[in-house]
């Protein structure tokens, strides 16, 4: 069966809903490409502003019972592909209450039963780091899905008569190994409990995530950014609200540059040997920093052991800041491994104000 979904910019309850639409409908097939097919991304397409203009190029009328997108032809073109006749595609309301298909089959998949369509949530146990000191702000995120789940089953009659079933996989931040236990969750959800469709809100590295994406074939809904090459890898299945690791890097450089923050400065980046980071950082903030005229006078990436605390190295790494007299760091540590630097730093002399922190969403810091 193949998995992967039509998506557009959409919020992450949308995005699940079109992903259980599109699997709950046994025998059909759609892809990404059906829906882009052909686009060519071309000024009037995208919507956007003509030479000496400052407004966007007009949107083509719809198909009857369409949606015409102020962003310009290709999205009124992607928003043509919507069914709104589908009670998950009107324009009107989240959903449509439904009944039950009359003759469902057999089932069509081991995750996909006659009256069932099983997801799997891949949890990074947040409570932990906030019992610890940590202060981790996401909102009560196993409720929402819950919440979502009942929605959709008690308002819209499930999925053409498919109830939601919630599945759950929970693993510690604080693991010594918490690479392995998020890979031993991602078995659990694909091969134990034959998931449809697998989400995560908090954070996933990228081992776990193509283990869901790649070696199981399953789709995946994210907060987590990856690199470029996982989402090539995930083949349309891996969904994300944050942009790939060299865009944001890259972005990042450049704004800072852009707005002169970096002029006069002394720059150290500092990351960790986490899975596919240390080649990130090397290949596009230092490469991007270096292009725009900076020397990059200290880059140090601390080791996290298979955990998710990186100090391994730390007081030496803070002994090269100090000793090259840097002032603006590139911090790119997660949750847990940031503030120990920041100590660090303190402890060996670093006073406030002294250094400027440039940090973006990388690691999931945002």
């Amino acid at each position: 069966m193949d998995r992967s979904i039509p998506i557009g910019r959409a919020p992450l309850a949308l995005l699940l809903a079109v992903g259980l639409v599109a699997a709950a409908c046994s025998g059909e097939s759609t892809t990404t490409e059906t829906a882009v097919a052909g686009s060519v991304a071309s000024t009037e397409a995208l919507g956007t502003s003509e030479p000496g203009t400052t407004e966007p190029a007009p949107p083509s009328a719809p198909s009857e019972g369409g949606y015409v997108d102020p962003r310009g032809q290709l999205f009124t073109d992607f928003q043509a592909t919507f069914d709104r006749s589908h009670p998950f595609g009107g324009l009107d309301s989240y959903c449509d209450s439904h009944a039950p298909d009359a003759d469902p089959g057999p089932d069509p998949d081991p995750g996909i039963t006659v009256d069932s369509i099983h997801i799997h949530h891949l949890d990074l146990d947040l409570d932990q780091v906030v019992e610890i000191g940590f202060a981790a702000d996401v909102g009560d995120y196993r409720g929402m899905l819950e919440a979502f789940a009942e929605e959709i089953n008690e308002t819209c009659g499930g999925v053409r008569g498919r109830k939601l079933n919630i599945g759950i996989s929970s693993f510690s931040p604080l693991s010594p190994d918490v690479l392995a236990d998020a890979n031993a969750a991602c078995l659990e959800a694909t091969e134990d409990n034959n998931a449809v469709f697998v989400v995560n809100f908090t954070s996933i590295q990228e081992p776990a995530t193509l283990c869901v994406v790649e070696q199981h074939d399953t789709g995946m809904l994210t907060t987590t950014g990856f690199s470029e090459d996982a989402m090539r890898r995930g083949q349309n299945r891996l969904f994300t609200v944050t942009p790939t690791w060299e865009r944001g890097l890259s972005v990042l450089a450049r704004t800072a540059h852009e707005q002169g923050r970096l002029e006069g400065r002394t720059i150290g980046v500092v990351g960790s040997d986490l899975p596919g980071h240390t080649e990130v950082m090397q290949g596009t903030l230092i490469a991007e920093l270096e292009a725009l005229g900076y020397t990059v006078a200290v880059q140090e990436f601390l080791g996290c052991g298979g955990g998710t605390t990186c100090a391994d190295g730390l007081q030496g790494v803070v002994s090269n800041l100090l000793d090259e007299d840097v002032d603006a760091v590139f911090p790119h540590l997660n949750l847990l491994s940031l503030p120990g630097l920041i100590q660090e730093m303190a402890v060996q002399g670093y006073g406030p104000g002294e250094v400027q922190f440039f940090n973006g969403g990388f690691n999931s810091q945002a």
